[in-house]
């Protein structure tokens, strides 16, 4: 007799409740319920979700999003399994939650800024200005980071401020 997996066992609760699997509404991009019509949550002191900013997109900013797309294409070309999961657990943790996607952003940002990736505060950066945030709020994350990460990261925050500039209308 075959043993009956866990998700085995939750794709039939789902599909007996009339709803989707776990693992469709996983890869259909809806994670933990959240459908991406939901309005981001709205909790005390943070404002309402704005409507996304256009980025310029400056020679630079072009050039890294296409050889960005260029370089993952080769990755994936070569992924298990493992790096698969990985992207996908990368994609799944910027989607709307309990925190508002600008946000995470801005998280995914200040820890790029300490780890000094200037790939990854390069990206972080435009979604940040696609979200719709101000100079004002990068500015304030742009500071936990430099009081977390210390003077190193002035040279990266250099670099940011001037993408960041090249990104405005």
């Amino acid at each position: 007799m075959k043993r009956e997996s866990m998700q085995d066992k939750k794709s039939r609760g789902a599909k007996a409740k009339g709803g989707a699997s776990p693992r469709s509404a996983f890869h259909a991009g809806e994670g933990r319920g959240a459908k991406p019509s939901d309005p981001a949550p709205q909790r005390r002191g943070m404002k309402a979700r704005r409507p996304a900013a256009p980025v310029v997109r400056d020679a630079a900013t072009r050039e890294f999003q296409r050889e960005r797309e260029r370089l993952n294409a080769i990755v994936m070309r070569y992924a298990g399994t493992a790096t698969k999961r990985f992207y996908h657990l990368d994609w799944q943790a910027y989607q709307p939650g309990a925190l508002p996607v600008e946000v995470k952003e801005l998280l995914g940002l200040v820890a790029s800024l300490v780890l000094r990736c200037d790939d990854c505060i390069r990206y972080h950066l435009i979604r940040c200005r696609e979200e719709g945030l101000s100079d004002a709020e990068l500015e304030e994350a742009s500071a936990i980071a430099l009081l977390v990460g210390g003077s190193i990261t002035i040279p990266h925050l250099r670099r940011m401020w001037d993408a960041w500039d090249g990104m405005k209308p």
